[in-house]
């Protein structure tokens, strides 16, 4: 079951991408977290940008659609099922356009200057958040929701 009562992060900076933003909101955003631990940027349903604690990641995206405690092979008929079933939830979601997290990019690790002051100071950094956030927004409900650098 899905919580939606959970609020987001408070994450003092958020983008809308379903209204344009700039380079500098990006900036603004990565500015506006310390380096003081694991973050993780993420984008909801409704397309909210943030930068959150990988802890609020853990609670705030929906269940999987079955756990495999056992593992699974490739080409097992049950991750088309799953996959199948989680398109469909996928979709649900972006129609109702919750504030669930649907897209998660990779971890910025405490300690590596991803986020804060100084982050915000590269040019480079900024620039590839903002590319990278234009490439992932708006998402079909079958999309791929992990972006690795």
């Amino acid at each position: 079951m899905i919580d939606t009562k959970r609020k987001i992060s408070d994450s003092p900076v958020k983008i809308d991408l379903n209204k344009p933003f700039t380079v500098e909101d990006v900036c603004a955003m990565i500015r506006s977290v310390r380096d003081d631990r694991s973050w993780q940027l993420v984008i909801t349903y409704d397309g909210l940008a943030y930068i959150c604690d990988r802890d609020e990641v853990r609670h705030r995206r929906p269940a999987r659609v079955r756990e495999y405690p056992m593992g699974v092979q490739v080409g097992d008929p049950r991750l088309a099922e799953d996959r199948k079933v989680e398109t469909e939830r996928n979709q649900r979601l972006l129609d109702e356009r919750s504030d669930l997290i649907f897209v998660t990019f990779e971890s910025y690790c405490h300690g590596n200057g991803y986020v804060g002051t100084k982050a915000a100071q590269d040019d480079g950094w900024v620039q590839s958040v903002y590319k990278d956030l234009r490439e992932n927004w708006p998402k079909g409900a079958g999309a791929v929701t992990y972006v690795d650098w």
